[in-house]
């Protein structure tokens, strides 16, 4: 029998990194919204909105910068494999080359 390609599937820290940061993104967002709708039903809708912003807004900036270094590391290992493809078709220039060489 062949292993499952689930069981041995690696994870990229990056990924595991914004997945963690998402899930109490999620969560707060819920009940940001359960708690939205009870206070308005009450008749407090000015409660409703800075509750809802301050619940978001503090979730939100780790969310931010989870994001922001997924896409600047998924872009530092584009510009590898990009720089390698163009060296092996002939195309390299100078730049590509100073990018392969760093590695």
């Amino acid at each position: 029998m062949g292993k499952s390609p689930l069981i041995n599937r690696h994870v990229e820290w990056s990924k595991l990194l914004t997945i963690l940061v998402l899930i109490p993104y999620g969560a707060v967002t819920i009940m940001a919204l359960f708690l939205s709708a009870a206070l308005f039903r009450r008749g407090e809708a000015e409660s409703c909105v800075s509750i809802m912003q301050a619940l978001l807004t503090f979730v939100a900036a780790p969310l931010a910068v989870a994001y922001g270094f997924y896409f600047w590391k998924a872009r530092a290992e584009n510009l590898v494999k990009c720089a390698k493809a163009l060296r092996q078709s002939g195309v390299a220039d100078e730049v590509t080359q100073e990018i392969i060489n760093k590695e």
